[in-house]
Order: structure tokens, then C-alpha cells, then sequence
């Protein structure tokens, strides 16, 4: 009987064991992805672009971008970054730290991104849409901060122009100059347009 009684228990003893093991296994499995932590990418100037670096970013990764001229329209779809340059505060940095659109449409398109993108540090020029040439949000609510837009043109058969368009999150600590923004009816329009976000501490001239 106690023979009996003893495998009985040892058999129900590695179940339970082998059952403990599965759920710590599955549970591992379903964490996993949200353990993953956020990581600095530094742009490699000489062999990278920024839209390679945003394309290898994962969500919450940090992208910093060294001094330099890039002729791109980057576009960021999707996934929540921190696009800057290395020191966003600093005047000099900012204007050395520059995004050439090459009047290709809208040098930065953004597509489903909150708040948790960031686009700071960065002198953005070169745009050229009918709408959002230096940044057309699509709806999203990215913080743009610290940058410097000179240069963007938008030209609309419609009311519809803005240097930065349907950016819904915070827009502050910018500088806006000699940017050209006219619309079908001949006016000058809004250098920002139906961003309905937190704008504040920008200045605004000569444009």
C-alpha cells in the first residue's frame, strides 16, 4: 500500500513539475517582447543614411545623428523614435546638424507615431509639397523641439500649405525662417498648419 501511495505521489510530483516548467517557458515567451530594451543608435555618417538607421530602429530606440549635410526625405511609419542630433540645445550644433530635402516633397513624413517620437536638434530645410514641406504628420502626434527650418516651399492648388502640417503632438523651441508658404489664393498661409498639439516658444520671421 505504501509502495503504492509513494508512486502515486512521485508520478503527480513531475507533472506538476513538467506542468511548472511549461508555464514558466510560455510565460518567458509572451514577456519576452516587452523586456526588450530601448538602445542608442549612432549614425555612421560615412556609411549610413538616416532613414537605414530609422529602418534598423526598433520602437523606443534613440537615433542620434552626428554633424553633417544629409540629402534625404526620411520618412518614420509605425514606430516611435528619438530622432536628434548630439546636443539639440546647442545653436551651433543644431545649424551644422542639417536635412536637405533637395525640394523632393516633404523633407520628414511621419505615418502612426505619438508622442513618444521625438524630432529634436536639427536644422530642416529644403522641402517642397503642397503641404507639410519641412514635415507632414499625417495625423501624428510627434514633440518637435530645438529645430531650425529655413528654405521649405510649399505651393497648393488648395488652402492647404504649412511648412509643418497635421503634427498633433507638442511643437515648441523651434525657429521659422525665410520659408515660403502660399496657397491657390495668393496669400501668404500659416508656416504651421492644422497641427492642433501643445505650439509654444516658437519664433516665427522673414518669411
Amino acid at each position: 500500500g505504501d509502495l503504492f501511495f509513494k508512486g502515486v505521489f512521485i508520478m503527480n510530483t513531475r507533472r506538476f513539475l513538467k506542468a511548472c516548467a511549461l508555464i514558466a517557458i510560455f510565460s518567458a515567451f509572451m514577456i519576452s517582447p516587452f523586456l526588450s530594451e530601448a538602445k542608442t543608435l549612432k549614425l555612421k555618417k560615412e556609411t549610413q543614411s538616416i532613414q537605414e538607421l530609422i529602418d534598423a530602429a526598433n520602437d523606443g530606440d534613440e537615433i542620434i545623428v552626428p554633424a553633417g549635410t544629409y540629402l534625404e526625405n526620411i520618412s518614420i511609419t509605425e514606430k516611435n523614435v528619438f530622432l536628434r542630433s548630439e546636443n539639440p540645445t546647442s545653436p551651433t550644433v543644431v545649424q551644422n546638424t542639417i536635412i536637405d530635402g533637395g525640394s523632393n516633397g516633404s523633407v520628414i513624413t511621419l505615418n502612426g507615431v505619438s508622442d513618444m517620437t521625438m524630432i529634436k536638434g536639427f536644422t530642416i530645410r529644403g522641402g517642397q509639397n503642397t503641404t507639410g514641406s519641412a514635415i507632414f504628420g499625417n495625423g501624428s502626434s510627434p514633440v518637435i523641439e530645438n529645430n531650425f527650418f529655413t528654405l521649405n516651399k510649399t505651393n497648393s492648388n488648395t488652402i492647404e500649405t504649412g511648412v509643418i502640417a497635421e503634427c498633433h503632438g507638442v511643437i515648441g523651441k523651434n525657429t521659422f525662417k525665410q520659408n515660403n508658404c502660399y496657397p491657390a489664393d495668393g496669400n501668404i498661409n500659416g508656416i504651421i498648419f492644422n497641427c492642433n498639439g501643445s505650439i509654444r516658444n516658437n519664433l516665427i520671421y522673414m518669411n
